[in-house]
Formats: structure tokens, C-alpha cells, sequence
């Protein structure tokens, strides 16, 4: 009878460990509910994962930040953030000018990545001020720090024409692990009172958490 009592116990201690899970936060910061099946040399095998159509997960170790096991162990798997996420935002000063020298602009930003692809930038220079949004093509990636982005900026004209501006920004970004950040670039910008033009820029800023 003691045994029968003893079994018993075990079972139905062991019923929520069967269904408890761990909790998996991903390098871009995503949180997945599920349990280790297995792991690999380089990849974490999960199953019944809060989503449906993922009842076998596999992820990179590469791409975990850390696993919150359900017995209250925390596993860190190194730093697998990117550089968007360490350090967000940043201050810059930069210098735009044509091909035919005929416009310039001494200017300084500030921009902050709301998410790793979302960048909000800020712009203010001896001719315009503009702000406006920056796209970044490459996923969270701790490896990367090369990225191309495009953005569209509006804003005003104060030092000669007195006018609405547009740019249109295509460029490449280069963030070092210390948080030195250079930008080259080519603007389009369209200005309100029937002038466009292209500008060719370089900008050189610090990342900062």
C-alpha cells in the first residue's frame, strides 16, 4: 500500500514537469515557450512551442541569447546581441555635397533604432533640418557590421530657398564593436520650389547604449 501511495505521488508530481517549459529568448530578442528535446552541436531542438505550426523547432545556438530553463536555471549562450540592440542610438556630424559643387551642407544627426531594420533619424545642418526613417535590409545578426539601408526624410529649407525639403537616402552604415559608426552615402533631395539635385555624403558618429 505504501509503494501504490509512493508511485502515486511520484505520477502526479511528475504531470506539470511534463507539461512545464522553458523559456527561450532569441539574440533579436524574441521569447519562445517550449522544452529541449535534444541538442545538437550546433542547433537546440524544441517541441510544443507556443506556436501551432512549430511543434518541432529547431534554433541556432548561435541565435539564442538565453534559456530560462523551468527548474529556474538560467543558460546564457554568449553575446549574441547585435550591434542595433547593444547600442541604439547615435550622434553624428557629416558633410553633404554635389557633384558640381554648387550645394553643400555641413549638418549633425541624431538617430535611434527602434527595432534592428527601423531607424529614426533626426537632421539639422547649416541649409535644412529634416527627420524621417531609415530601413535597414539586414535581420539581427551579432556577426554583421556592414549594413545598406535606404530612407526617406522631410523637412525645411532655411538658408536660401525658404522652402519645404524631401530626401530620398541610399547609403551603408559601418558600426564598429566600440560604437564608432561611419555612413557614405548619396541623397537625392527635392526641394519645394523646383529644384533637385543629388549630393554625394559622409558621416562619421558614436553608438551609445
Amino acid at each position: 500500500m505504501k509503494r501504490l501511495t509512493l508511485l502515486l505521488t511520484l505520477l502526479l508530481l511528475g504531470v506539470p514537469l511534463l507539461h512545464a517549459q522553458d523559456t527561450i529568448t532569441t539574440a533579436d530578442g524574441q521569447t519562445i515557450s517550449a522544452y529541449i528535446l535534444k541538442e545538437g552541436v550546433n542547433f537546440i531542438y524544441l517541441g510544443n512551442s507556443q506556436y501551432a505550426n512549430q511543434s518541432n523547432l529547431r534554433l541556432r545556438k548561435s541565435d539564442i541569447n538565453h534559456i530560462n530553463y523551468q527548474n529556474g536555471y538560467l543558460r546564457t549562450f554568449g553575446d549574441t546581441t547585435d550591434i542595433r540592440i547593444s547600442r541604439p542610438s547615435s550622434l553624428s556630424g557629416g558633410f553633404m555635397m554635389s557633384p558640381d559643387n554648387e550645394y553643400g551642407n555641413l549638418y549633425g544627426t541624431f538617430d535611434h533604432f527602434i527595432t534592428p531594420r527601423i531607424n529614426y533619424e533626426i537632421h539639422a545642418g547649416i541649409t535644412w533640418a529634416a527627420t524621417g526613417i531609415n530601413y535597414y535590409f539586414h535581420k539581427p545578426d551579432k556577426n554583421r557590421s556592414l549594413f545598406p539601408y535606404v530612407g526617406l526624410l522631410g523637412g525645411y529649407d532655411y538658408n536660401g530657398y525658404d522652402s519645404p525639403v524631401m530626401l530620398v537616402q541610399v547609403g551603408i552604415s559601418k558600426i564598429f564593436p566600440s560604437g564608432l559608426n561611419f555612413r557614405l552615402g548619396v541623397d537625392g533631395v527635392a526641394i519645394f520650389e523646383d529644384d533637385n539635385f543629388v549630393m554625394g555624403k559622409i558621416m562619421v558618429g558614436y553608438r551609445f547604449k
